[in-house]
């Protein structure tokens, strides 16, 4: 079969290293090829227009607006160079080392320079390329012919911005404003904007600092482009539009004087407290909550708080009844190594007993969720340190447990549930797969004939949930038939902020759909900031918190 032709339309010859890494990756791939690249040459101002620009006060307060936040960008350059996963964000790359072939088209700038066109020579020159896509890389936003020059037209990525992967200022506001979230998408361009097809959007956390948020964004979006351009290579046609799928009403405006002002206190406020608490024992410590009730009363009941001895924190509790007796498996975290493993508490009339560690590996382990199968109650654990997802048997309950199978290899994926559905036992799981270890948003479904195998089969809506909240799993829950997915919900620059849960209306090989019904609130104890995992029995509840706390 053909390879899916592609084109890239650029401002000019040197890039970001999102689009330089979009054609290196694309150099590797058998049924795609980016063959040209297609260079903007815009027509440069009359001279007369530039005198009358400059004596105009609005454009004089937009270029001194533009400087000053040129003047905090240059700043945040610098400081970005320490981040091992974005130092390279603001450089430049030249994509004709990768790509050879290239033609150079002129826009005309009509409706204030914000809108361009161009010329039925140039539409016409494209057109001979014989190309299946355009991929649009620059700046302003396309109408006219250009459009049709392609046999699948031009796509887009979008935050609100006009342009893919340029110096921009998508992912400002957001920061700005403290959003939770930091949305974008991949639109299909036509003449009329409100018309545009969304392909895919997501939203990952939003970060304290625009330069850091906006490579975040990048860096984790990238791999869904990807993977949409090899859908389309497959099909040979755009997916149909998801209707459920959201675009943004995020702002690529440059911010003013006193806003960019502001924001700069903004951050150096962020940081100071992020520096605070990283050169003193000002630390997270989770603990767990019990209620002698369901879950749905977890808004409003009385509860008891169970904290871990010091040097510890316990979280993400996985309740169990057994014998008539109740244990709690948690996280336990040493701060002094830096690792968590398994651990057993027994609640018993309000009291909270540890009784041992049950797992323990020379690397991280977290979320124990239980589920029984043919007899036997089984744990998989987040180990996403040791790049499997592993499942362990309990040879004698509570404490010891074996090693029973390797479900999936060579993947980094967190806080994994398992159940049985319609006859086929179902994995939902969190995979990131930007290698930034954030597993906050993706969230992947497979599904297999039993919980041991090792062929699992990847769901064809994967990744079924891209968003921050609601992105992550924080329990799993069967009742009266129902299937229940606690999820969690990330706050501005914090990790944990609260719980949602969703009802999954629909399971099969083919249909994966989920609403939602609650979003629960704990009452927090007063210096408690946040919860991200819950876990019922029906009779008795858990659920963790975390507080800010010296010496933990």
């Amino acid at each position: 079969m053909k390879n899916l032709r592609i084109g890239l339309l650029l401002d000019d010859r040197f890039s970001s290293k999102y689009v330089y890494e979009l054609a290196e990756w694309a150099m590797h791939q058998t049924n795609l090829e980016i063959t040209h690249l297609i260079l903007n040459s815009p027509q440069k101002k009359a001279v007369f227009r530039n005198l009358i620009e400059r004596i105009n006060f609005k454009f004089l307060r937009q270029k001194a607006s533009e400087r000053i936040f040129s003047s905090i960008i240059f700043i945040e350059k610098i400081l970005i160079r320490f981040s091992k996963l974005h130092r390279h964000h603001f450089d430049k790359f030249d994509l004709t080392k990768l790509i050879d072939k290239q033609i150079t088209i002129r826009p005309e700038f009509v409706n204030d320079a914000s809108n361009c066109q161009y010329s039925e020579f140039d539409v016409r020159r494209v057109s001979a390329l014989d190309l299946d896509l355009i991929i649009r890389c620059g700046s302003g936003r396309i109408e006219g012919d250009i459009l049709r020059a392609a046999r699948l037209g031009v796509i887009s990525y979008s935050n609100g911005s006009e342009s893919l992967h340029r110096e921009d200022k998508s992912c400002f506001w957001e920061c700005y404003n403290k959003a939770p979230k930091t949305g974008f998408s991949i639109q299909t361009l036509t003449d009329k904007l409100t018309r545009s097809e969304i392909l895919l959007s997501g939203f990952f956390p939003t970060f304290f600092c625009f330069s850091l948020n906006q490579a975040n964004m990048y860096r984790k979006s990238g791999p869904h482009f990807h993977s949409l351009l090899s859908r389309i290579a497959a099909s040979r046609e755009l997916p149909r539009e998801n209707l459920y799928l959201r675009s943004f009403t995020s702002t690529d405006r440059t911010p003013n004087v006193h806003e960019s002002f502001v924001y700069l206190f903004k951050v150096i406020y962020r940081l100071s407290k992020k520096i605070l608490y990283r050169f003193t024992t000002f630390e997270k410590k989770w603990g767990l909550s019990f209620i002698q009730s369901n879950w749905n009363d977890v808004n409003t009941s009385l509860r008891n708080e169970a904290i871990a001895p010091k040097g510890h924190f316990w979280a993400d509790p996985f309740i169990y009844a057994h014998n008539g007796r109740t244990y709690c498996f948690v996280e336990d975290y040493v701060y002094k190594t830096r690792l968590g493993h398994i651990a057993v508490l027994e609640v018993s009339n309000g009291e909270v007993v540890h009784l041992g560690d049950c797992i323990k590996k020379p690397f991280h382990l977290s979320f124990p969720f239980l589920f029984q199968y043919r007899g036997d109650l089984y744990m998989c654990p987040e180990a996403s340190a040791s790049s499997q997802i592993q499942l362990y048997r309990c040879v004698e309950f509570p404490l010891h447990w074996e090693p029973s199978a390797i479900i999936m290899d060579d993947v980094s994926a967190a806080d994994t549930m398992l159940f049985e559905h319609a006859g086929l036992w179902w994995m939902l799981t969190s995979i990131d797969t930007s290698g930034s270890n954030d597993y906050t948003s993706e969230l992947y479904l497979f599904y297999a004939d039993s919980p041991l195998a090792n062929d699992w089969t990847p769901h064809p809506l994967n990744p079924i949930c891209i968003d921050s909240e609601g992105g992550r799993n924080a329990g799993l829950i069967k009742e009266d038939g129902k299937i229940f997915r606690l999820a969690q919900r990330q706050g501005y620059d914090q990790y944990g902020a609260g719980l949602l849960m969703f009802e999954v209306t629909e399971l099969t090989k083919l249909v994966y759909s989920q609403r939602l019904v609650s979003q629960l609130n704990p009452s927090l104890s007063k210096g408690q900031i946040g919860t991200h995992h819950l876990s019922t029995t029906g009779a008795v509840t858990v659920f963790d918190h975390v507080s800010r706390v010296f010496s933990p």
